[in-house]
């Protein structure tokens, strides 16, 4: 029994690496579709042009490793974008974008999200469209193909990062964001309607075939690890979301934090 090997398919352990957030994946028909898949929901984030930085890095390859100082000059040369590059890193330096976000400024032809009004008036200015579906509704946008395309090239080419752990940062429903404290007083005391940032986490997708498929949090999967900061009966507590192995389905997630192991995540209200 000691000697046993158990082995898992490559298929499987890609699945629990997802859902441990450690790596994202895309599927589609083509493989267009499944870089768009992959790269639709990811935020955009352009690295730093610290020119230290540079320099760091330009001294680690040449006295560390020997790398010939020809080769390593080149972390000094300027980057040249094409059109939709330069869109792309233009959009990315006033406000975090998805890549679905950034094909439509293209489709819009918006140049202008400096501020959260003027992203949410520019993107979000209607009552279907929410950080939910916009990658789906881009689907079929002309621009999709040159931005996503050239989203992957700048990733390639180490000008901009996917930030980790961001999977949303825009209101579920930009019209209607309002989302009541379900113990609290609606409202303030002007007798205006308090918002609140406030989500409940939900079962699992049905379609999520997983044997540890993850829970939902405003229509986003939950990664292994996650902390968030959940109401109880006596007030608000920090806990840490954990998939144990000896179970499958829904039942595989529990808290990690002392004192509240015993109790089910599903259903508890958490900041977002």
């Amino acid at each position: 029994m000691g000697n046993c090997k158990i082995r898992f398919s490559s298929g499987y352990c890609l699945g629990r690496l997802c859902t441990r957030g450690l790596v994202a994946s895309g599927t589609g028909r083509t493989d267009f579709e499944a870089l768009y898949d992959l790269l639709g929901g990811l935020y955009v984030s352009p690295l730093s042009e610290n020119l230290l930085r540079r320099l760091a890095a330009f001294l680690k390859l040449t006295v560390l490793r020997g790398t010939p100082a020809s080769q390593a000059r080149k972390l000094f040369q300027k980057d040249q974008p094409s059109e939709e590059e330069a869109q792309v890193m233009a959009l990315s330096r006033q406000a975090l974008l998805s890549t679905a976000e950034l094909v439509k400024c293209a489709e819009l032809g918006v140049r202008d999200v400096s501020t959260d009004e003027k992203l949410m008036d520019a993107l979000y200015n209607d009552n279907d469209t929410t950080s939910d579906n916009i990658p789906d509704m881009m689907l079929t946008a002309k621009n999709r193909e040159r931005i996503t395309t050239a989203v992957a090239n700048l990733y390639l080419r180490q000008q901009i990062t996917f930030p980790a752990g961001v999977d949303k940062i825009r209101p579920r429903s930009p019209r209607k964001c309002v989302i009541l404290h379900p113990y609290q007083s609606t409202q303030d005391k002007g007798g205006l309607p308090m918002a609140k940032r406030i989500s409940q986490i939900k079962l699992p997708d049905p379609h999520d075939t997983d044997p540890h498929p993850r829970l939902l949090l405003d229509g986003y999967g939950i990664h292994a690890g996650e902390c968030f900061r959940a109401l109880f009966p006596d007030g608000w507590h920090d806990i840490t979301l954990e998939v144990g192995w000896n179970e499958t389905g829904p039942a595989s997630w529990y808290i990690s934090t002392p004192g509240f192991k015993d109790v089910c995540p599903v259903g508890l209200f958490v900041e977002v």
